[in-house]
This record gives structure tokens, sequence and C-alpha cells, in this order.
């Protein structure tokens, strides 16, 4: 089974995700979960019309990638990937592909490109995106897609910046900043600290650990010694955020006998609660062209 029927079928995917999938696929919800079960759920509709896709072709609609050569730092799984290549000359993407990505995520972003036929426009590059094996001004844009939130320790933004900018004429950035913070985006911001404790708990490695959104000052002081920020726009893709179900499957990993169980257990039921009544939104976006 791949990942994208394995992800619509996973108990904890909640119902928002899997309305919207089938929606952008022009079918019914049941329709969307057949296809799942029989292993024929094309990953690209999962990638484009799931809530980070949806985001992702918004925030590709800000920038002008049109007869450019763009380097991608942070591909992933081809979210953000899949809308560059539609206009640009050809995309690099970049990704280092570590922890528990490296063993499947190269196949599973091929699986995405694909399913759009444009994949004769995309290069793989597999490295870390503070030494970008490649010349300087090697491409006409280099693109990010709220990947910094994701960089760990926190000293890495500094330096990705300052290796995109080298190898390319231009950067367009996308990073979430907690600008006109609201209850939704708060609880956003709780299921992550909730999730690091888990994962703390879980004696995940620190470099796995989840990270919380950047304050809008710390976005603008990256580019002080980068070059000035050509323009910037504060941009709300309203769309819902993450939810709590990936904590939990942090929390039943743990023994019943583990120490902070009982305290995640309750810990979580509070904030699902909070979740249920408020929603849960990722912050606004800066796009920033630099």
């Amino acid at each position: 089974m791949g990942f994208a029927d394995e992800w619509f079928l996973h108990p904890l995917i909640p119902g928002f995700e899997k309305e919207m999938i089938a929606e952008g696929m022009g079918i019914e919800e049941k329709e969307a979960e057949k296809l799942a079960e029989t292993e024929n759920l094309p990953p690209h509709k999962v990638v484009e019309w799931c809530s980070e896709g949806r985001e992702k072709k918004k925030i590709k609609k800000k920038f002008d990638y049109e007869d450019k050569k763009v380097l991608e730092v942070g591909c992933g799984r081809g979210y953000y990937t899949q809308f560059l290549t539609r206009e640009s000359v050809s995309v690099c993407a970049l990704d280092k592909m570590v922890g528990n990505r490296e063993n499947h995520m190269w196949d599973e972003f091929k699986e995405v490109m694909k399913g759009h036929d444009i994949w004769d426009k995309v290069l793989l590059l597999q490295a870390d995106a503070r030494d970008i094996p490649v010349p300087d001004d090697s491409f006409d844009i280099a693109a990010c897609a709220s990947f910094f939130r994701d960089m760990y320790p926190y000293d890495m933004q500094k330096e990705v910046i300052e290796e995109m900018n080298r190898v390319s004429e231009g950067l367009r950035i996308a990073v979430y900043v907690d600008k006109d913070l609201d209850r939704a985006q708060q609880n956003f911001y709780d299921q992550l600290e909730l999730r690091k404790k888990a994962q703390k708990a879980f004696d995940a490695p620190e470099k796995h650990w989840s990270h919380v959104p950047f304050k809008v000052y710390e976005v603008k002081s990256w580019f002080e010694d980068v070059g000035g920020i050509e323009e910037y726009e504060f941009y709300d893709p309203d769309l819902k955020g993450e939810w709590a179900g990936n904590v939990e499957l942090y929390i039943d990993e743990l023994d019943e006998t583990h120490p902070k169980k009982d305290q995640l257990v309750e810990e979580l039921k509070k904030l699902n609660a909070d979740i249920e009544k408020h929603g849960c939104k990722r912050p606004t976006l800066m796009l920033i062209w630099a």
C-alpha cells in the first residue's frame, strides 16, 4: 500500500483532510476511501489537495517563477515542487532526507512528480542546505516554503539563507510567524510543544523534535547580513493546521509505567478539547522577496 493510501486511511487523520482531498478530486469522500482501500488513491492528488498542499499552492501564486531556473530547499515529498515545475524552466529539489525520511521520501517524491508528468523538469539533490554543492549564481531563484520552522538548532537559518543567496540571484521564502496570534493559532503552537514533550519522553533524538514558528522580528533579522528585503507581506492562507493526533502516536508508544504518560494523556485531552472548541490553524505566513 502506498503512502497516500495509508495516510488517507489512518484513523488519526482528521475528517476535514479527507473531505478536502475528495472535494479537490471531484469525488465523494466514500469513493476516495474505496480508492485508498484498493491502493488506487493517486499520491499527487493527495499531496495537492490536503491542507499542506493547498497552502503551498497559494504560496506559489504569490511569487513569479515563469521562465526561471529554481532551487527548492527542503522539498520533502514535493508538496511545493509540483507547483513550481508547472511554470518554471526547471527545479532542483534539495533535501537532506535524514532521520525517518531517508529510507522512503525520495520514492514518495517520485510518485508525486510522475503523477503530474513533470518528472523531466526535476533534478533531485540530496545535500545539506548549509553547503549546497553548486557554483555561485547557478539558479535564478532559490525558493523555500515553510521549511525554516523545521531547522534545529536555530542558528542554522542564517547559514541556510546565506547559502541560498550565494547560489541564486534572488530568494523567495515563506515562513510561519506569529503575527496577529489568535486562539486557533495558539492551539497550533500548543500541539507542537506537547509533541516535543512526548518526543522527549519517548527519547526521540533532539534533531527530530518539533519546533514552534518564529517571531516576526526573528525573520527580518535573518536578512540583515544577506542583503535587504525587496518586498514582504503577511499572508493568511486561511487553512486549518495540524491536529493533536500525531502527539497521540508518541504517547501511545510509551510504556504504561512511564512516569510521564498519565500527565501527557491529560494534557492531550485538554488540548483536543481546545481544538474542538476553537479550531487549530497554522500561524500567518511571512512571504519574503529578497
